[in-house]
This record gives structure tokens, C-alpha cells and sequence, in this order.
């Protein structure tokens, strides 16, 4: 009610014509509910919406029609960012620690060292709905070469246990969440001279398969 306030008499001061007091204040804030309340029920996630609803086969997919564009895209066999905010799949410590120093994840040109995490496939599965991509193109797979085990992070749930159905938009939920973990094995052994894909330890391959039902596209390790 602050900012409305202050701009009420922004107005006020610009426009000699507009009567402004409490009142109006009070009046515009109990209008603007009752808007709330009536759009509240037609307020979703569209993204969510959407390939619900083209799963269902409701609507008509636009994007297999659209297959002489590229629809690919690059992706890590785990996950980086750079800089502070929620980053729900983070690797704290001794493994944070080597997935950093092994894939190089360090910034090109200020060295600054990128956090890194578990593939969080959430996060993975909203990017390629958003943006359409019917192929991805895996990269740094043997980077996780020396781990015993491998966490998948594959779904997210608010701290009640309710589950979250898609990549939250508000950062504040996005800090507040938990995510549910797959353990895989490890295959313990050097990839990083394989060029086929039949070639990979099948630990490997059921790693690559799990991460994500679209087709990955296989790309040096």
C-alpha cells in the first residue's frame, strides 16, 4: 500500500484536477482485490498448462512441424551457475569440489569459480519446454567418471511435502524447496577417449537414459 500510496500523490502533485485522499487509496486497493478474486481462478502456469495439454494431445504441437530448424541444444551431465540466487541441486564440499576443478568450471575471463550441482532434471525438462528443443546434445558426461554414485535431482516438493509440478518462476519459492533425489552408480573407469555410444559402460549409458526422455544427441564425453 506504500507504493500506491506515493504514487497517488505523484499524481496528485502532476495533475491539479485529481482529487486524491485516503479514501481513494482505500477504494482502488478494495477494487484491485476483487479483480484478484475474480481472475485468481484463471491465474496457471502455462508452461505446465500447455505441454500438459499437448501430452494429452489437445492441442496440436507446433514444433515437429518446424523440424528443418535447429532444435538442439548443449547441456553437462550435471549442472553450474554462476553468481548468487537458489540453486536447488547444489554440491556443497569435497564433490562440489571435484566436479569444479575436473570439468574446469571456472569463468573464461575473470576465473571466478562456478558452483555445480547434481543435473537438476526439473530445471532441464522446463528449458527444453520453453524453448521447444526436441534434441540435446550431451557434453562432460566423463567429468563425473571418478563418483561412486551420481544424484539425480528429478522432482521438487515444498517443505509440507507437496509436490511442485513445474520450475517455479518466484525465486523465493525456489529457495524454499527440497528436491527428490535418484541415486545411480557410478561407472568408475575413463570415457573420456570413447566415441560411441555403444562403447560407454553401461552404468554410463543407463545414466545418459535416465536423465532425460528426449533424444540426446552423442557428443565427445
Amino acid at each position: 500500500m506504500g507504493r500506491l500510496d506515493l504514487i497517488l500523490l505523484d499524481a496528485a502533485l502532476r495533475f491539479k484536477d485529481f482529487n486524491y485522499g485516503p479514501d481513494v487509496l482505500k477504494e482502488e486497493v478494495e477494487k484491485y482485490k476483487r479483480y484478484g478474486e475474480r481472475l485468481e481462478p484463471f491465474i496457471a502456469d502455462t508452461v505446465h498448462v500447455m505441454n500438459d495439454a499437448i501430452a494429452q494431445k489437445k492441442i496440436l504441437e507446433l514444433i515437429p512441424l518446424l523440424h528443418h530448424l535447429v532444435h538442439q541444444q548443449v547441456v553437462k551431465a550435471y549442472t553450474t551457475r554462476v553468481g548468487s540466487g537458489p540453486f536447488p541441486t547444489e554440491i556443497l564440499g569435497s564433490i562440489g569440489d571435484l566436479l569444479r576443478f575436473a570439468g574446469q568450471e571456472f569463468g573464461n575471463i575473470t576465473g571466478r569459480p562456478r558452483r555445480c550441482g547434481w543435473l537438476d532434471i526439473v530445471a532441464l525438462k522446463y528449458s527444453c519446454q520453453i524453448n521447444g528443443f526436441s534434441a540435446l546434445n550431451l557434453t562432460k558426461l566423463d567429468i563425473l567418471s571418478n563418483l561412486d554414485e551420481i544424484q539425480l535431482g528429478v522432482s521438487y516438493k515444498l517443505a509440507d511435502g507437496t509436490p511442485v509440478k513445474s520450475f517455479p518462476s518466484d525465486l523465493r519459492l525456489l529457495e524454499q524447496l527440497n528436491v527428490e533425489y535418484e541415486v545411480v552408480p557410478g561407472w568408475k573407469s575413463d570415457i573420456s577417449c570413447v566415441r560411441n555410444y555403444s562403447d560407454l559402460p553401461k552404468a554410463a549409458r543407463q545414466y545418459v537414459e535416465r536423465s532425460y526422455p528426449l533424444h540426446w544427441c552423442w557428443a565427445r564425453p
